[in-house]
């Protein structure tokens, strides 16, 4: 298993392939907005000591759980 880059550029291609990920609201709100298996374009990251949000540019203004992804 692969996890995504925690320090992707925008425009890096990410796909959703760990939808078990994170806390259960970070599952909850993924679960609104993606689908299992598709790929998304990385808008930002947030970094910081103990997770990483990462921002998508199909979905504005919603943060996701890095470890959601590859």
């Amino acid at each position: 298993m692969t996890m995504m880059d925690i320090y992707a550029g925008s425009g890096t291609l990410v796909i959703f392939t760990h939808p078990n990920n994170g806390y259960p609201g970070d599952q909850k709100e993924a679960a609104k907005f993606l689908e299992v298996g598709e790929v998304y374009t990385v808008e930002k990251t947030d970094v910081a000591n103990w997770m990483t949000r990462v921002y998508l540019q199909e979905i504005p203004n919603v943060s996701f759980d890095s470890a959601m992804f590859e």
